[in-house]
């Protein structure tokens, strides 16, 4: 993942593992935080290498793990426009309410670290959300 300043011209690389893909980069309004779909070992938190949902601030240049599930992947994250809510898709049982492993939109909160499942399919998939600038709409 790379970010490119159009004011400086200054282009950065956000993530650099040698094994792995990180990418679906979405950047919040003022730019300075970065959801991101990783497989990558970042910072040594995620050893199985499943797809994970990742947050990269700008301006204190950490990267925060926002998924951790061993076995399903987590991915296509959608961040709102302050940088404190991530919509993304994942198959995982994260809660306990996905048992079946389908495709649902989760959102998680980075002010209070909580995840709430947005969708229950019991059969199919949801996926690819896009969340609006506040927050208080979801589109699947």
């Amino acid at each position: 993942v790379w970010l490119f300043d159009t004011t400086t011209g200054v282009t950065t690389q956000i993530t650099d593992e040698p094994v792995e893909f990180s990418f679906n980069p979405s950047i919040n309004a003022d730019g300075t935080r970065i959801a991101f779909e990783s497989s990558a070992d970042i910072n040594g938190g995620n050893p199985d290498g499943n797809g994970e949902v990742w947050l990269f601030d700008t301006t204190t240049g950490v990267t925060t793990q926002i998924t951790d599930e061993p076995v399903e992947f987590s991915f296509n994250p959608s961040i709102n426009a302050d940088g404190t809510r991530i919509a993304f898709e994942s198959s995982a049982d994260i809660n306990g309410g996905n048992p079946d492993g389908n495709g649902e939109v989760w959102l998680f909160d980075t002010t209070t670290g909580v995840t709430t499942q947005i969708t229950d399919e019991p059969a199919g998939f949801s996926g690819d959300p896009s969340i609006n600038a506040d927050s208080t709409r979801i589109a699947l």
